[in-house]
């Protein structure tokens, strides 16, 4: 997977010539991803880093659609009788928004999409896959380092509509609220 995101970015800046200018926009954010769901805190901790790469297109004036991808990992070994278990959940994103730019070094801007997470888990042997689905609100407050490059602190929240079962037969709601700080490039 790792592979294919970095060669989706190879591909795209190689072919940056060719695109609309100021049309495009690649952003890497590291979130902190805080569930409300008894059961997610209980598997996971208070909170689970989520890298996303997030690419958006403006489409008219200050519209713009987006695609996203994600991911989080959890690792653990009880100690008493020595199982290993792994866990990640893939999220796939896309949606629309708007930027609204107040000056030269500042702009913000406000997203809904939907998401698509994809479960997969292992406990020695045992292997489980699941999958859900939900809507995602976004807040951006970028602030432009130069033309093309820039910061961004991000917050949202992810709704899941299903409950997705883990390796261990508890159901668990994905999602839940996202704070991130990232950088970006417009091109």
């Amino acid at each position: 997977m790792k592979k294919k995101i970095f060669l989706l970015i190879i591909s795209l800046l190689v072919s940056i010539p060719t695109f609309p200018k100021d049309k495009f926009t690649i952003s890497l954010v590291d979130n902190i991803l805080l569930s409300f769901d008894k059961d997610f805190r209980q598997i996971y901790g208070n909170g689970v880093f989520f890298p996303e790469l997030k690419i958006e297109y403006l489409i008219y004036k200050n519209f713009f659609i987006y695609s996203a991808f994600g991911f989080y990992k959890n690792e653990t070994e009880t100690k008493k009788i020595s199982i290993h278990s792994k866990s990640k959940h893939s999220i796939f994103s896309f949606g629309g928004g708007y930027n609204w730019k107040t000056s030269d070094k500042f702009s913000y801007k406000g997203g809904f999409g939907f998401f698509y997470t994809l479960y997969n888990g292992k406990i020695q042997n045992n292997k489980a896959t699941d999958s859900g689905s939900g809507f995602r609100i976004d807040l951006d407050i970028i602030y432009h380092i130069s033309k093309s490059f820039f910061a961004k602190a991000s917050i949202g929240y992810l709704c899941a509509f299903n409950e997705i079962n883990d390796m261990n037969n508890i159901l668990i709601t994905p999602g839940g609220f996202k704070s991130g700080l990232g950088l970006g490039i417009n091109f």
